[in-house]
């Protein structure tokens, strides 16, 4: 099963768009979570692995955020 978490968070560093990022997360978070609940992953592993997602969802969406034109993006709210 690990092995399949490997696979899936290097899947999650060749995303394409913010769909497809979020859609592997979701599905990344449902089998981590199941193997953390049939004791196949301990507390340890499951921190390290949130750790990771959290630093390569950061990376993509820094990375997203360069490859759309400036004039596309919608404009932050503001108060």
């Amino acid at each position: 099963m690990r092995l399949q978490m490997e696979a899936m968070l290097d899947e999650l560093k060749k995303t394409e768009n913010l769909e497809q990022l979020a859609g592997l997360e979701n599905e990344l978070a449902g089998v981590l979570g199941n193997g953390f609940l049939k004791g196949r992953f301990d507390y340890q592993y499951l921190s390290q692995v949130k750790e990771q997602v959290e630093q390569i969802e950061a990376e993509r969406r820094e990375q997203f955020q360069k490859e759309i034109p400036e004039n596309v993006r919608r404009p932050a709210f503001k108060r």
